[in-house]
């Protein structure tokens, strides 16, 4: 349940988050074109964010560090071939990997949220002895 939060609610808000503060940065206060951006991000990101998820949960006994980078290869390559798919009459080829570069950064830190880090708890069964 966890992971389902974090790759599908999170993970979306924090790339349109993420696409409101630069698109604010480089244009100054306005809000309008912003908001609409980054709407068209959460939603662009939904399914970088599931097809994602699924794969880092099928990683479940990797260990942290390197499900995350698995996660984060995942989403970038996701989310440029989602671009390109999309996109590829509208920009030229050089903004596609900025989409990879976003896709990799976003499910890498939705990895490292969703990963069980209090594993080493687990409590001790006795064999009986």
């Amino acid at each position: 349940m966890k992971r389902a939060v974090v790759f599908l609610v999170i993970g979306p808000t924090l790339a349109a988050a993420a696409a409101l503060l630069l698109m604010a940065q480089a244009r100054g206060p306005t809000y309008d074109f912003e908001k609409v951006f980054a709407v068209a991000v959460f939603f662009f990101t939904l399914p970088v964010s599931a097809i994602t998820g699924c794969v880092d949960g099928v990683l479940h006994d990797v260990p942290v560090s390197l499900r995350a980078a698995l996660s984060a290869a995942v989403g970038a390559f996701v989310a440029f071939g989602l671009a390109f798919v999309l996109f590829s009459c509208l920009f030229p080829s050089a903004v596609w990997l900025y989409f990879a570069f976003g896709g990799a950064t976003c499910m890498g830190v939705c990895s490292l949220l969703a990963s069980e880090l209090g594993g080493w708890q687990r409590p001790v069964t006795s064999t009986g002895a």
